[in-house]
């Protein structure tokens, strides 16, 4: 487990898991099994269908929720979804199977993983390492 510091943080616990250690693959395995299984659970999925704005017209009228474009369907994929996906192709087996092959593909092939743990889950020490969550990508940019 290799330990990253963070200067001016509050004594965050932060780690780095490369996907080829066993802490990585736990991570891999656990992603992939969180994304099935809120990909088969309606009640996600109906709140995700509510909210994916397929359609230029549909993206215009409710300016909310995401779009093709913010979630990255570019090119003849982006034309494709904007014209034939609807709020029910959300809802098909097809589409749960795709979302979780999508997000098998992306974790099996990322370099590694950041993790930032707190001490609780209270308001104010998740918005305390939020920041420092945010200040760690911060500086993983300027690098």
């Amino acid at each position: 487990m290799k330990s990253c510091s963070l200067p001016n943080v509050p004594s965050p616990h932060s780690f780095y898991f490369p996907n080829h250690t066993p802490q990585g693959k736990y991570l891999q395995e656990g992603t992939i099994e969180a994304n099935r299984k809120q990909a088969f659970r309606d009640s996600a999925q109906e709140e995700l269908a509510n909210w994916i704005r397929w359609s230029n017209k549909e993206a215009k009228q409710n300016r909310n929720g995401l779009t093709p474009g913010s979630m990255e369907i570019k090119g003849m994929g982006g034309l494709f979804v904007r014209n034939f996906y609807d709020r029910l192709s959300v809802l098909k087996k097809s589409f749960r199977e795709q979302t979780v092959d999508i997000v098998a593909k992306q974790v099996k092939t990322c370099g590694g993983w950041l993790i930032v743990t707190s001490q609780d889950s209270s308001i104010p020490t998740l918005i305390e390492y939020g920041r420092v969550w945010e200040n760690m990508l911060l500086k993983i940019r300027e690098r």
